[in-house]
């Protein structure tokens, strides 16, 4: 029974439709892979943006409240 089943994987193994089905199998793995990197790129990018922005938005508010005690005080 053994060398039956060894037999029958061996076919499997060696047959074309395998070999295509492994071949496509590992270049959906690669452009999965790629589209994987690209969003972890795309995430990096917009998070740089993000704080940024922040940084920006902080800075500004402090001025405006800056601009606001001195007027409040010279009144």
């Amino acid at each position: 029974m053994t060398e039956v089943k060894e037999k029958i994987k061996k076919t499997v193994l060696e047959s074309r439709l395998y070999k295509d089905f492994s071949h496509l199998t590992i270049e959906l793995l690669k452009k999965q892979n790629a589209r994987a990197e690209a969003i972890e790129r795309a995430n990096e990018i917009i998070q740089s943006e993000v704080e940024e922005l922040a940084t920006e938005l902080t800075d500004q508010f402090f001025h405006l409240m800056l601009k606001f005690m001195v007027k409040k005080s010279s009144t």
